[in-house]
């Protein structure tokens, strides 16, 4: 909409709410996949989102070790929450952050499960 400013700040209408971050497509799982919104690899914590299969996306507060897996916001029509994950192994590679993908991703799929059986309507990813 305006180049000089960032994307996500000056995002078109009905884009999805994570418009203009990165889509890591090697994190690629099923139909799901990782955005980076803060880097993940060499990082202890961060920011990033999941888009599910069907394009909607939900936010991911991410912190190395051990936790519960957490919901931070609610379901909006924007986005179905925002999660606070914990992923166990130092994320030194991009095969590191795959593995931890895949640990966090039942937990991520139930929650989609749950936000999509409210009755929150998705904007249109």
């Amino acid at each position: 909409v305006d180049p000089t400013e960032p994307a996500f700040l000056v995002k078109p209408a009905a884009s999805p709410v994570y418009h203009g971050f990165v889509v890591m497509p090697e994190t690629f799982v099923d139909g799901w996949v990782l955005g980076e919104i803060t880097p993940f690899l060499g990082e202890e914590c961060g920011d990033g989102f999941v888009v599910a299969p069907d394009g909607s996306q939900a936010g991911l507060v991410w912190e190395m070790g051990a936790g519960d897996f957490t919901e931070i916001i609610a379901a909006t029509p924007e986005r179905w929450g925002v999660y606070a994950v914990w992923f166990p192994l130092a994320m030194k590679t991009v095969e590191d952050l795959i593995a931890n993908f895949r640990v966090v991703l039942p937990e991520l799929r139930a929650a989609h499960g749950r936000a999509k059986a409210g009755d929150v309507r998705q904007a249109a990813p």
